[in-house]
């Protein structure tokens, strides 16, 4: 059966062959298949085309965090608060560990408060008044009025360090002599 329609098909194309016209109407009829075969790829390009630059690229992550935090140090009311933290910690001898953990802090939770009367004393308080008891996260929750959740609390330990406790509390009632 294939054989007849092979047959066929070849007098057919050669018939059409031979002629200006006939050249010219297979060349449509090949075009035309062939686009219709190929419109189901033409419709994944489109639909799928634009994430074609996105899947070759290299995207950094740490760099458009870079880039994030280079923003919200650039603008002028940060930096004031950044740089008077570190004076006021500078001037009760807090460590650069501590300096960093307020201004962080400053960024991230005390937006705003900077502004209260006596900010930056009371938040370098925090920091010089620890004791093995109150550590510098209870002494800000007390302070502001805040919550610091603990994951924050162990992912600031962790980059920072631990503030220490810098006063001894005692139970003990003194003696007078």
């Amino acid at each position: 059966m294939a054989v007849p329609v092979a047959a066929i098909a070849k007098k057919v194309v050669s018939a059409l062959a031979s002629n200006k016209k006939g050249r010219k109407f297979l060349g449509y009829v090949i075009g035309i298949a062939f686009f219709i075969i190929l419109i189901p790829v033409i419709v994944v390009f489109c639909v799928f085309g634009f994430t074609a630059g996105k899947l070759h690229e290299q995207s950094d992550p740490w760099q458009e965090v870079s880039s994030s935090l280079q923003e919200i140090l650039d603008d002028p009311a940060t930096k004031e608060r950044i740089e008077t933290i570190e004076a006021v910690f500078k001037k009760h001898d807090l460590p650069e560990s501590d300096i960093h953990k307020a201004q962080f802090l400053s960024i991230k939770t005390f937006a705003g408060m900077e502004l209260q009367d006596g900010f930056y004393e009371r938040l370098a308080a925090c920091f010089t008044e620890t004791t093995e008891d109150r550590n510098v996260y209870v002494l800000l929750e007390q302070t502001f009025g805040i919550d610091i959740p603990a994951e924050d609390e162990a992912r600031l330990d962790e980059i920072y360090g631990v503030t220490p406790a810098i006063k001894v509390e005692t139970n003990e009632i003194p003696e007078w002599r």
